[in-house]
């Protein structure tokens, strides 16, 4: 439902002001599915992005497969 959508990036925005997690390449991947899911493909393609390149191809690993399939999309175009 929307409304957790929304509480949930509220909450993955909140977690990437501490420093410590600023990186961390399964926020960035979960944050990455919420931008996606509302629609934000430019936000969702920048954190599948970094999330891939901080964690590599397993960050996608027992996430939907189209996450990998746009992230790797996104990178040829």
């Amino acid at each position: 439902d929307k409304g957790d959508l929304e509480s949930a990036k509220h909450a993955a925005l909140a977690a990437l002001d501490c420093p410590e997690v600023r990186e961390n390449p399964a926020l960035r991947m979960k944050l990455g599915e919420i931008y996606f899911e509302q629609g934000e493909f430019d936000a969702a393609r920048d954190e599948f992005t970094f999330a891939a390149e901080v964690g590599g191809r397993e960050v996608f690993e027992g996430e939907d497969p189209k996450y990998w399939e746009f992230a790797s999309q996104a990178g040829s175009g």
